[in-house]
């Protein structure tokens, strides 16, 4: 059997708000029994925090207060297969820091190509947004920008003319190696993004990549984006309302 002081070293190789699992602590399977009613007397103490079943990390405690572990630490097992990603944080977390809102959500949404259940992780609710273009690691910025414009008129605390022009200012720092990789992503994404896209791009300069979104819309569709038509001078070209 695994003495306690072992148990308490294991756990103490992992760094301050590092989540880590039992299986994590490389102890023998045929002490878990025991491992468990350590780390639970650990979590009583309050050496240990729980962030969901069977999952733990040790608190960082500044002059401010306990700092908790950031939400990439919290749902890195649903974000990674060892090297490869299979999922990416979008939506409320990144609008957040994009600039697009000053909100800050209990929600985590992870972009990924399979179909999951939501769940909970500690404070957090753990929602799914099934992604159509394969996930990899040189793509996931691309993603969230155009995850935000996908669901631009669900951003909370602000206007779609104030989203469009901060995600207009970001795109503009992309090279245009990378406004093409973001089109080709585009792709596989709904018409009304495609067109929003394609009318930012025509803005900005990059006709090319503006041509071939607007190639692939239906030019008796409309796309409703309340406010634009007076702040878009194209928006009449890209159909949108």
């Amino acid at each position: 059997m695994v003495e306690s002081k072992q148990i308490e070293r294991s756990v103490l190789s992992f760094p301050e708000e590092t989540i880590f699992t039992i299986g994590d602590l490389n102890l023998p399977t045929y002490s878990w029994d025991n491992i468990r009613v350590k780390l639970g007397r650990m979590v009583n103490e309050g050496s240990l925090r729980k962030a969901g079943k069977g999952r733990f990390y040790r608190p960082k405690i500044t002059i401010f207060g306990e700092v908790m572990p950031s939400q990439e630490e919290i749902v890195k097992d649903l974000l990674w297969d060892g090297d490869i990603p299979t999922g990416y944080i979008t939506g409320y977390t990144r609008w957040n820091q994009m600039g697009l809102t000053s909100q800050i959500s209990g929600i985590i949404q992870i972009g990924t190509n399979g179909v999951k259940r939501n769940l909970t992780r500690g404070e957090y609710s753990v929602r799914f947004i099934k992604q159509p273009n394969e996930i990899t690691v040189d793509n996931i910025k691309y993603l969230i920008i155009l995850d935000a414009i996908n669901n631009i008129r669900k951003i909370p605390d602000t206007t779609i003319v104030a989203s469009v022009d901060r995600l207009t200012e970001i795109i503009k720092r992309l090279r245009p190696d990378e406004i093409e990789k973001m089109t080709e992503l585009a792709m596989k994404y709904p018409a009304r993004l495609r067109a929003l896209l394609g009318a930012m791009f025509e803005i900005i300069g990059y006709e090319s990549p503006s041509s071939q979104l607007y190639e692939t819309l239906n030019p008796l569709t409309s796309y409703d984006y309340p406010g634009l038509p007076e702040h878009l001078p194209n928006s009449l070209k890209w159909h949108i309302k």
